[in-house]
């Protein structure tokens, strides 16, 4: 995660817990990250906010090495990334109004992987399947609220393909964000059903829904999280809004 305390400077953290004692690491220091994940061999990529000479802010995609950032992309509006597998990623952008998935490798090369038809589909934050087959994004479309939605994926490697049409999961006027599919295939996220943001946890397929928070503030940016060794157990981090800023808080 990116700790930010807005004086000093910025530096990607990685955080472990186990039953003996929690450990906080300094990865890199760094500035401008708006989305970053890690692969399965510890491989960190990153979306960062780049401004040049002209004063303009484009979104890249990066990867870290050696605690240097190398770039990916130049000037592609890429704003959001997940890991696919070791070797390949899906970042996001909206270009000239349209969102579009961008399949995306290690080495740079890209290719289009989905656009959407016109300017009322806005695609938000998203979470890829551990085995690479679908994934599952916030998605608002015309006249309707942030809805979650499953994309499934075909092929392996740099000929992956998506296979249309979308699959609604909800369908509601709530604002619905930060999905995260779970080993069981559940999707945990944040949603606004009661005018706060707290979390839930959808069973896509017979929509039996779970509330896990019951925040006043609000609840935000969930992560399911594996304990660092066997005695402990898994739990969830996420974003709590208090009368003191933002937080984190754990749910088992």
């Amino acid at each position: 995660f990116i700790a930010n305390s807005g004086e000093d400077k910025p530096q990607l953290m990685r955080s472990s817990k186990s039953h003996s004692s929690d450990s906080l690491q300094n990865i890199s220091g760094t500035r401008n990250v708006i989305a970053v994940d890690v692969n399965a061999e510890g491989v960190v990529v990153a979306s960062r906010l780049i401004y040049w000479a002209d004063g303009r802010g484009w979104a890249d995609v990066f990867i870290l090495e050696n605690d240097d950032w190398q770039a990916l992309t130049h000037k592609q509006r890429l704003r959001n990334v997940r890991w696919i597998n070791n070797d390949w990623m899906i970042a996001s952008r909206k270009q000239f109004g349209i969102s579009e998935l961008v399949l995306l490798n290690k080495a740079g090369e890209q290719e289009s992987l989905w656009k959407a038809d016109d300017e009322k589909s806005v695609i938000g934050d998203y979470d890829i399947a551990e085995d690479g087959t679908y994934l599952v994004a916030s998605i608002k479309r015309g006249n309707q609220g942030w809805n979650l939605e499953q994309l499934n994926l075909t092929g392996r490697e740099g000929d992956i393909s998506a296979e249309l049409p979308w699959q609604a999961v909800t369908k509601t006027k709530a604002v619905e964000s930060s999905p995260q599919i779970l080993a069981d295939g559940r999707i945990l996220y944040s949603a606004d059903y009661n005018d706060v943001y707290n979390l839930y946890v959808i069973d896509p397929v017979s929509k039996d829904l779970q509330q896990l928070t019951h925040m006043l503030g609000g609840a935000f940016a969930p992560k399911f999280v594996l304990s660092a060794d066997n005695n402990s157990s898994d739990y969830i981090v996420f974003q709590a809004y208090t009368e003191d800023g933002f937080e984190f808080r754990e749910i088992d």
